[in-house]
């Protein structure tokens, strides 16, 4: 939140028969569905825009004081490791104020069980977007996933309160092509792959969003030497899933990915640049490991309405060196 101046599987099961058709089990599923988002949301939009006057605030004074430590304080999860990472790492001229102004509240139902909203707000004039998932950390609301969209976000299915519906992490009824869980693993996969690959293939967002070339002109050795290898692994982060069901019965998921580059170059010393420097200081000849970490904001189709995962943005920031 450095703002300012950031094949669905069948399931098989011996001995038992299908209790019902697809479109019965699909009015059951939204008949439950409606039941749980039929409670007040978890916070009103009150107390949201109370909320982001306050986060702003905290925000505004770690960033003038470049303080990692104050980060804490209203970020946990992905959005911690990542703006903690970008404080250290800063180079360049001061980062100036800003505001969030709550443009729409997306909350779930007190009554679904939810530990987390969404607020969509925007910063002055700036033509982006920031959708941030705050959820429960202790007794506080804290910032646990923030990447910017150039796009906005799909309208949301909403009960008679206005509170939106959560989907399942694993999508036990397979009401989407794959499930969220799914989805970040498949898109880790995907990370990896040129053009992409399953749901995600022809997606050409995250390859502009990770910058793999650009990570690797970054990593060298001394006298500007490039590694003789260099091993690439994405993995989905231990960070929750989240996801809110779409109005056209999909689904909106956030989650978080993270790649390692591990280049190697025989007794030479690495010689990264300021910014990766600040993250890891010295490492040991021979091998240098970077780590990137990008938040996802991702739309998966219904069950039987499409066959390709929609990636709607993300960040791209270093957090470890060593």
């Amino acid at each position: 939140m450095l703002a300012a101046g950031a094949v669905a599987a069948l399931l098989v099961v011996s001995g038992c028969s299908d209790s019902g058709s697809s479109d019965d089990k699909a009015a059951a599923v939204g008949q439950q569905a409606a039941a749980a988002a039929a409670g007040p949301p978890v916070i009103s939009e009150a107390d949201a825009k109370a909320l982001m006057t306050k986060i702003t605030a905290a925000n505004n004074k770690a960033n003038l004081a470049l303080d990692p430590e104050q980060v804490g304080g209203y970020e946990a999860e992905a959005s911690l490791a990542s703006d903690a990472a970008g404080l250290i790492s800063y180079v360049g001229r001061p980062l100036g104020e800003f505001d969030y102004e709550l443009e729409t509240l997306l909350a779930p139902s007190s009554t679904a069980g939810a530990d987390f909203f969404v607020a969509d707000a925007v910063v002055g004039s700036a033509t982006q977007h920031y959708p941030l998932v705050l959820a429960k950390a202790g007794a506080d609301w804290k910032v646990v996933h923030s990447a910017p969209l150039e796009v906005p976000l799909p309208e949301l299915q909403k009960g008679a309160a206005g509170s939106v519906e959560v989907v399942d992490r694993a999508d036990p009824a397979k009401t989407l092509l794959i499930s969220p869980e799914q989805v970040a693993q498949e898109h880790a996969t995907a990370l990896g792959t040129a053009g992409g690959k399953g749901p995600f293939a022809g997606d050409a967002t995250s390859a502009k969003v990770v910058e793999s070339d650009q990570a690797r002109e970054q990593i060298r050795f001394e006298d500007g030497a490039a590694p003789d290898a260099l091993d690439i692994k994405t993995t989905v982060t231990p960070y929750p899933v989240r996801a809110l069901r779409t109005k056209d019965g999909g689904a909106l998921v956030a989650y978080s990915t993270q790649t390692e580059f591990v280049a190697t170059k025989a007794g030479a010393e690495a010689d990264l640049g300021p910014i990766l420097t600040k993250l890891g200081g010295r490492t040991a000849p021979g091998k240098v490991s970077v780590t990137i970490l990008n938040m996802w904001w991702t739309k998966v189709p219904a069950m039987g309405k499409g066959d390709k995962v929609t990636v709607l943005g993300g960040t791209n920031q270093p957090v470890s060196v060593k």
